[in-house]
């Protein structure tokens, strides 16, 4: 007799939304990349531009939905403080290190440049300096 694995049932609807979120996101760098400057000017590229902008966040969300979900199945085991409390813990601990590795080479107070921290310019970004300070002030 041999035991079957249980597998876990995903919710469609937010694999779904991700992947819209994805395949949407790529269409947007693509489009932004190869457009025209004069078309930049028209009403429809700003409507493009306002539906783009809502792709992020969507992502964000769909993502801190599933992790809503995933925490809410391990209720029990995380409150009772078991193996898999720790290993989630492990985990954030490590995205929480790429931040700060990311965040401690970038907060500097030039406006649209990157900076490592032995001074060196990685590149200049538009709208870094709002990414770089959302993330710095978030760690802090």
């Amino acid at each position: 007799m041999s035991a079957q694995p249980t597998t876990r049932k995903r919710i469609e609807y937010i694999d779904l939304l991700r992947g819209w979120a994805v395949i949407v996101m790529v269409e947007t760098h693509v489009f932004n990349a190869t457009l025209l400057p004069a078309l930049r000017e028209s009403g429809v590229f700003k409507v493009q531009t306002f539906l783009n902008g809502l792709v992020a966040p969507s992502f964000l969300f769909a993502s801190g939905l599933v992790f809503a979900v995933t925490t809410r199945r391990k209720l029990h085991e995380y409150l009772s403080f078991r193996w898999p409390l720790f290993r989630q813990i492990s985990r954030l601990l490590i995205v929480a290190a790429f931040a700060f590795q990311a965040c401690t080479g970038t907060c500097s107070t030039s406006r649209n440049s990157i900076t490592t921290t032995s001074g060196m310019k990685r590149g200049t970004l538009p709208g870094a300096h709002f990414f770089r300070s959302t993330s710095c002030n978030a760690l802090q």
